[in-house]
């Protein structure tokens, strides 16, 4: 049985029309539409149990009257959250909850539906983030140390050449750390679950690829990186280094979620679309676990050791490393 909900869609949420069907509700001398919601190319989840959703996610009566859709494996509604506004969704993400990462990866338009040339750019702005923080707290940090008058550290060209390093070092980071969380992960399920294959076809005939899985992991480790954005704003007050670190903490808890999340829809949408693949439910939280643990530990571990190599090599900027 549906849950019938009364709001005003917000245009990003709606899809064009693809079919007209008159709506058993409608009023006498009106035909209204109906229209069916999916997620991202046709691959909406629910946020409760993580299966997928054939029915689409909502569908829409008329401007102001719209019926959640219910998960025909639990039986709760499949995505409650689409009513919420994007700053009550950042609360539950914020807290680290598995339905709004699911919501936020898969379901919400266009959130849920961006290429690569966008994640390259929005890459591209998170690195400068993370350069500009590092070289803030470097440059507090030498402030209050003590004078060296032989210290050269405060010519233009040390600090363009400083700016320059603290770069590479941001850039080379996020490259190794994603790179090594979506190649294992992508390579773990392609060998556990056969997502190499060409492709597999989900609701609407849409294809499902191993480029839907990398995409969605790239997804999953920037869009957490956001939250470092806080400490630009904190350090306008106070540039603490405890601050700077205890929101990367929580950006790295943040990821793991998110990876939880597209590492258990790449599996649960597998057993949709290939059902001679069916896993046991102990069978499958195992894959689940190692196929999100093994690659974020091994990549978390060769970032660690990245920024050791780069102590080593230029040790005047201990602090900023550990950012």
């Amino acid at each position: 049985m549906a849950v019938t909900a009364v709001m005003s869609p917000s245009s990003h949420l709606i899809r064009p029309l693809k079919e007209n069907i008159p709506s058993p509700k409608a009023d006498a001398g009106a035909a209204p539409a109906l229209v069916t919601i999916h997620g991202d190319d046709g691959c909406s989840l629910c946020i409760e149990c993580g299966k997928p959703v054939t029915e689409g996610l909502y569908r829409e009566y008329s401007k102001d009257n719209i019926r959640l859709s219910r998960c025909e494996f639990c039986g709760a509604v499949a995505d409650r959250l689409i009513e919420y506004e994007l700053v009550l969704v950042g609360l539950d993400l914020a807290l680290h909850r598995l339905p709004a990462w699911r919501h936020i990866l898969f379901n919400r338009q266009p959130h849920a539906k961006l290429e690569f040339a966008q994640l390259w750019r929005m890459a591209l702005v998170l690195t400068l983030v993370d350069t500009h923080i590092k070289y803030a707290i470097y440059v507090h940090y030498s402030s209050i140390s003590p004078p060296n008058h032989l210290d050269l550290t405060d010519t233009p060209k040390y600090q363009l050449s400083l700016l320059l390093r603290i770069l590479l070092l941001s850039f080379v980071e996020h490259f190794v750390f994603f790179g090594i969380i979506v190649f294992l992960t992508t390579w773990m399920l392609a060998v556990r679950l056969h997502l190499c294959r060409p492709q597999l076809r989900g609701p609407a005939s849409t294809p499902y690829t191993r480029t839907f899985v990398t995409r969605k992991l790239v997804q999953a480790l920037l869009f957490p990186n956001f939250g470092r954005c806080i400490v630009i704003f904190v350090m306008v007050w106070d540039p603490a280094f405890v601050v700077a670190n205890l929101i990367s903490l929580l950006v790295l808890l943040s990821q793991w979620q998110a990876l939880r999340a597209v590492v258990a829809a790449a599996i649960a949408l597998n057993e949709r679309y290939n059902q001679q693949r069916k896993e046991d439910s102990v069978k499958r939280g195992n894959v689940e676990f190692y196929a999100a643990a093994l690659p974020f530990v091994v990549g978390l571990s060769c970032k660690c050791l990245l920024r050791l190599v780069a102590f080593h090599v230029d040790a005047s900027c201990t602090n900023l490393y550990l950012v």
